[in-house]
């Protein structure tokens, strides 16, 4: 399985909080969008950001 470890910083001074997150969803289906061309090394991954409200990370 292909995954990703993301890293969110608190608002307040603590240390960071790691999130692991699955490249590819139960079918086999990508959960990223990667750049149209091959040479540009870019892709983007959607963020619940009300969980990152929730545990006040930013």
């Amino acid at each position: 399985m292909r995954i990703a470890i993301l890293r969110f910083n608190p608002k307040t001074v603590q240390s960071a909080n790691h999130f692991t997150e699955s490249l590819i969803d139960g079918n086999g289906i990508p959960t990223l969008t990667r750049h149209p061309n091959p040479n540009v090394d870019v892709a983007v991954l959607a963020v619940n950001t009300q969980i990152l409200n929730e545990q006040d990370l930013k």
